[in-house]
């Protein structure tokens, strides 16, 4: 459980306390904005290096002479501006990120239980599930229901369990207008 005390480390420097969690939100988004845009940038220039596509490298803004050295091929006769080791470490940087960006906009978010005479519905914001648990086994069309809707059969908990998201809340949402029509 945390505290109004924790921390929250950013990756590339900088901490925040989590009970100013907007301020550390903004944080992270700011921290996010520019290794978003370097790998944008490094996928489009590593695109046309391998292309070979010297007029989309000058319109970037390279030099003549900048465009000849990227444009020469290695000795396995390969052109790449940026090694692949480079994008997967800022690719980590973001995923990283972005975990943190979701994990602070969890702690917005409050748990949400509904109690059907024949199912059970929860939204656990802290684990990141939406879980229906059903009073008796699903019929076989229910089941498909729930595996067309993204619900994953977690035999341990008895649920069907899906990531809470925007897509899965709307498809729990969905399911469950069309669960209390076919119940009752």
């Amino acid at each position: 459980m945390r505290t109004q005390f924790d921390v929250l480390t950013i990756p590339g420097g900088g901490v925040a306390r989590l009970d100013a969690h907007q301020d550390a939100a903004d944080l992270i988004a700011a921290r996010l904005a520019k290794p978003e845009a370097v790998r944008e940038r490094m996928r489009k220039l590593n695109t046309l290096v391998r292309n070979r596509n010297a007029k989309g490298l000058k319109r970037l803004g390279y030099a003549d002479s900048t465009v000849a050295r990227l444009l020469q091929p290695d000795s396995e006769n390969r052109c790449a501006f940026h090694t692949e080791y480079k994008l997967r470490t800022n690719y980590q940087q973001i995923v990283v990120l972005r975990r943190m960006a979701r994990e602070l906009e969890s702690m917005d978010r409050i748990n949400v239980s509904i109690d059907q005479e024949d199912y059970h519905y929860r939204e656990d914001a802290s684990a990141q599930t939406i879980s229906f648990r059903f009073t008796a086994k699903p019929d076989k069309a229910l089941r498909a229901l729930l595996r067309r809707a993204g619900f994953i059969l977690r035999p341990s908990r008895n649920t069907y369990e899906r990531t809470l998201d925007c897509a899965g809340i709307a498809a729990a949402s969905q399911l469950r207008d069309h669960l209390n029509k076919w119940m009752h």
